[in-house]
């Protein structure tokens, strides 16, 4: 995460912007950095929108968010990574359903499938005759990658390094 230093902000104004972004609700935030016991509820929700509309705690939040997106990315790699294994532990544990699982998630992140969609097009007759030409030949696509899968459990290690 990356430190913020800005001299505008007090210490109080920085805690609500952490809280906001922590909890998503500015009243809430502004209960946890303010001492707020005393106020009223709609006193208490007005300030917190006066201090959302302020440029320095609305760049501190913006700034928080992003640190927070960057930190929680999930990479391709990754979850590829994570599929590789998954295929490797379930064919070990002879449990091919879930390497066949695993695999048709592999395919899918990597784009080798796309889930098949109804869709009607009305009054665009060479419009509709491309899509249903399309549809042909994804279901072709999800035969030949089904037959692949079949071949690939009977001789591991012959199409897919990674069961050897």
């Amino acid at each position: 995460m990356a430190i913020f230093i800005n001299h505008a902000l007090t210490p109080k104004q920085n805690a609500f912007a952490v809280q906001y972004v922590a909890t998503g609700n500015a009243s809430e935030a502004y209960r946890r950095a303010y001492n707020a016991t005393n106020m009223k509820r709609d006193t208490i929700h007005s300030r917190a929108s006066e201090l959302l509309k302020h440029g320095g705690i609305a760049a501190r939040v913006t700034q928080l968010k992003a640190d927070l997106a960057t930190d929680n990315e999930v990479t391709f790699g990754e979850v590829a990574a994570a599929l590789r294994a998954s295929i490797k532990a379930a064919m070990e544990a002879g449990q091919y359903s879930a390497a066949v699982s695993a695999c048709m998630g592999l395919a899918k992140l990597g784009g080798l499938l796309v889930e098949k969609r109804r869709a009607t097009i009305a009054g665009y007759p060479q419009l509709a005759r491309y899509w249903k030409s399309l549809g042909s030949r994804i279901q072709k696509m999800t035969h030949c990658w089904s037959s692949c899968q079949q071949a690939a459990l009977k001789v591991p290690g012959k199409l897919f390094p990674l069961f050897s």
